[in-house]
């Protein structure tokens, strides 16, 4: 990849011949990579890898940071669905992702999350459903974590 003036914002996309493609989060199973991904830890638990990756082409997505894994007894699988307390995160929204034996907290930094709330559940409950049959997707954003 180049490198360019812009921000972080502005690297979804690499035109090449005329084409745009989107850069996406990387190939490789389990694990995300590029621009669009911050923190220390690039590796998710089974499952959250494919619906991190086909959120990450969604208008309202601009960045994933991958939380540290769990091991955790039992459980069902779920994903909930929360917005962090503090301003700091102000247009964050953090995914917990459960599994029989894992659980992990991944943070997605999303483009003007009041204004795209609404699509924002939408779009992380349909993709949870198609990519992780049977888990059970709970909205928690009303109650601040």
């Amino acid at each position: 990849m180049f490198p360019c003036s812009f921000s972080a914002n502005h690297h979804r996309h690499l035109i090449r011949a005329g084409r745009v493609e989107n850069m996406g989060l990387g190939n490789k199973k389990g694990h995300v990579q590029g621009s669009q991904v911050s923190g220390g830890h690039t590796t998710l638990i089974d499952g959250a890898d494919k619906v991190i990756k086909k959120l990450g082409v969604l208008p309202w997505f601009e960045s994933v940071r991958p939380g540290v894994i769990s091991v955790a007894k039992g459980g069902n699988l779920s994903v909930t669905i929360r917005r962090p307390a503090d301003t700091t995160h102000v247009n964050t929204v953090k995914l917990i992702f459960r599994t029989k034996g894992s659980v992990q907290d991944v943070f997605l930094q999303v483009r003007d999350l009041e204004a795209n709330l609404e699509n924002v559940l939408r779009d992380i409950s349909k993709v949870v459903g198609k990519e992780l049959r049977g888990a059970v997707v709970y909205d928690r954003t009303n109650v601040e974590d």
